[in-house]
């Protein structure tokens, strides 16, 4: 399969794109690198910077590209500030 995995170079995206590597998927990662660290990406996963806030970041990743799933982990995670920015949660995590 074809997937795309956003957030691939955090550590929950890394580590499942590095099992589905494993198991001879086509896995292409997704990932600002604000949170992540490119050092994670697993080595024959395809990795395209881009952040899921700016729609025309993502244009080449899907014009080059078809994909059968997407799983998302492109999400922030800090739970105090999340309580004090809410809506940027909402739209970084929802929206994007």
């Amino acid at each position: 399969m074809k997937i795309l995995v956003t957030g691939g170079a955090g550590y929950i995206g890394s580590t499942t794109s590095r099992y589905l590597v494993q198991q001879g998927h086509d896995v292409t990662i997704v990932d600002n690198l604000a949170n992540g660290h490119a050092s994670a990406i697993p080595k024959k996963a395809q990795f395209e910077k881009a952040d899921l806030l700016e729609p025309k970041s993502l244009n080449n990743v899907f014009q080059n590209k078809k994909f059968d799933c997407v799983i998302h982990f492109a999400g922030l995670i800090q739970v105090a500030e999340s309580a004090q920015k809410p809506l940027l949660y909402y739209h970084n995590n929802v929206t994007g």
